[in-house]
């Protein structure tokens, strides 16, 4: 008998430029990751302290891609500006799912 075990559950921390978790320093935001398939991750709970820049957004792409991503799904209100590319895939009420590719 072997034993895998795969971490689906994740999160992602912001840091201002120069500040790293290695040094204890308090992040910008938090944003909670689920892989819900191979290649997906799902966004949400997204906490910040101030709007995250396209820096950071670079980053948190270049981890995603690094860790074997190629999509994001995320919910938004409807209505909003789908970014980068992505496309509104399903509707709930008043949120559209989000799918976007890295």
């Amino acid at each position: 008998m072997s034993v895998h075990i795969e971490w689906t559950q994740g999160v992602a921390r912001t840091f201002d430029p120069g500040k790293r978790f290695e040094d204890a320093a308090p992040f910008v935001s938090v944003v909670k990751l689920d892989k819900i398939g191979p290649d997906t991750v799902l966004l949400s709970a997204d906490l910040s302290q101030r709007k995250l820049s396209r820096g950071d957004i670079a980053d948190l792409k270049a981890e995603l891609t690094a860790a074997g991503f190629e999509l994001v799904h995320c919910w938004r209100k409807i209505g909003r500006k789908v970014p980068y590319g992505g496309r509104v895939i399903r509707t709930k009420g008043q949120l559209a799912l989000w799918e976007i590719p890295l």
